[in-house]
């Protein structure tokens, strides 16, 4: 199932909801501004490992690794190292996000044809957005 998730992707800028009120709620405020300024993810699936090598304008690739089924540890900018939790459930991928024992976030990604939805969630606020297949 997870291999629908294979390929690349563009952001779709348009489709952002929430982001504003998203990252205030985390505390992160320019966290905004390296999400708008990703240009491509390439998603490769090896086994139960997701890779997500998302390239990033003006500072170059970025790569997120999600082992479906297990704990990953996961770096932000201006944040504590967190722990991630990867499950499929149906057609959708969560993985939940914490520091130390705390539930920071949720972050869904489910397909639907040729887009890819997101959804983060954290302190009751939500940014959604969605890619297309490049």
């Amino acid at each position: 199932m997870a291999e629908v998730f294979v390929g690349k992707w563009r952001p779709d800028r348009s489709s952002y909801t929430g982001a504003e009120e998203y990252f205030a709620a985390l505390g992160q405020p320019d966290m905004l501004k390296e999400f708008e300024a990703a240009s491509e993810t390439e998603v490769t699936l090896n086994g139960n490992v997701l890779t997500f090598v998302t390239q990033i304008e003006g500072k170059g690739p970025r790569t997120d690794v999600a082992r479906i089924g297990e704990t990953d540890e996961v770096t932000l900018p201006n944040s504590p190292p967190m722990q991630a939790k990867t499950r499929l459930e149906g057609d959708r991928l969560v993985s939940d996000l914490y520091i130390a024992d705390n539930h920071i976030m949720t972050f869904v990604r489910y397909v639907k044809g040729n887009e890819l939805f997101q959804e983060l969630t954290a302190k009751g606020k939500t940014f959604t957005f969605k890619a297309v297949r490049a």
